[in-house]
C-alpha cells in the first residue's frame, strides 16, 4: 500500500483534471489565448499536453475497436450514435402503443 500510494492517484486527484476541464474556459484555449472549442489532454495536475503516442496510433485504435465489436457480438458497421436513435423510437412506439389502450379503456368506460 505505501509503494502504490506513490503511483495510484486517490478519486479526488483522479477527477480534477476531468472536472477542470469541464468547468473551466480556459480548458478550451490554446497557447495564443484563441479559442478552440476542444480540449486536449490534462494531466492529473491539470496541465495541457499531448496524449502518448500510442494513444494517438489510429491502427491500435481500429483493433481495439473491431475486438471491441467482436467481444460485445456486434456488427462491423455498428454506429455508437444509432443507440439513442433506437431508444427514442421504441419509447415513440411504446408511447404510441400506451395512447391506443387509453383511448379504448376511455370508450369502453
Amino acid at each position: 500500500k505505501i509503494i502504490m500510494s506513490n503511483f495510484l492517484l486517490t478519486p479526488a486527484e483522479g477527477a480534477r483534471a476531468t472536472l477542470w476541464a469541464a468547468t473551466r474556459d480556459e480548458a478550451l484555449v490554446d497557447d495564443y489565448g484563441a479559442s478552440t472549442g476542444i480540449a486536449p489532454y490534462f494531466t492529473s495536475d491539470c496541465r495541457a499536453r499531448p496524449p502518448s503516442k500510442h494513444a494517438r496510433d489510429d491502427d491500435a485504435a481500429a483493433a481495439l475497436w473491431a475486438k471491441t465489436l467482436e467481444t460485445l457480438d456486434l456488427p462491423a458497421d455498428f454506429d455508437p450514435k444509432s443507440i439513442g436513435a433506437r431508444e427514442e423510437k421504441l419509447a415513440k412506439k411504446q408511447a404510441a402503443a400506451a395512447a391506443k389502450l387509453k383511448a379504448r379503456q376511455v370508450r369502453g368506460s
